[in-house]
């Protein structure tokens, strides 16, 4: 065998070998972008859950429904806490829809737009409260969607449909 053939051989084996490393690292970046998409997907979902409680806690939850139904008529420690809820709400929002954009996240996108906002929209202390200027600090991809929630449920009836006597004096 003479050196040009050994060293051929050397130049194909040397190929496969670049060949195999470049297949490797496309499947690790594969995994890699997966994992990191489950990760957003789990940290949104435990946003979502852990705003869900502080809305839902004994602290706020009245001050909440109450709220919903007029945002005029809070107090200004009712407003505090309805403010506060309402804007975790919507910062949780941006959020989704900037995973969205960057095409990660996509799993939780319902559950946190389709299924929580719909029935927070359709609330006139709701649009009592985006009127007041509160949107001012929203980019305006979350405006628009804001904005579409409240057009798109504007004579949808309320999902916890209290008469006013259930409702927190």
């Amino acid at each position: 065998m003479n050196w040009e053939v050994i060293a051929t051989v050397a130049e194909v084996a040397a190929a496969i070998g670049v060949v195999v490393s470049l297949v490797y690292l496309a499947r690790q970046i594969r995994q890699a972008s997966l994992d990191s998409e489950a990760g957003a997907t789990q940290e949104i979902a435990r946003d979502y859950a852990n705003l869900l409680s502080v809305i839902l806690s004994d602290d706020n939850a009245d001050a909440f429904m109450k709220g919903l139904h007029s945002y005029d008529s809070l107090t200004p420690v009712e407003r505090y806490k309805f403010d506060f809820c309402m804007a975790g709400y919507l910062n949780l929002v941006e959020v989704v829809l900037n995973h969205n954009e960057a095409g990660r996240g996509e799993d939780v996108i319902e559950m946190v737009t389709e299924n929580f906002g719909p029935r927070v929209f359709a609330y006139p202390g709701a649009r009592e409260w985006w009127t007041h200027g509160n949107k001012a600090g929203f980019a305006n991809s979350t405006q628009a969607w804001a904005d579409m929630m409240f057009e798109k449920n504007a004579e949808t009836p309320g999902f916890w449909d209290y008469s006013s006597s259930d409702l927190p004096k």
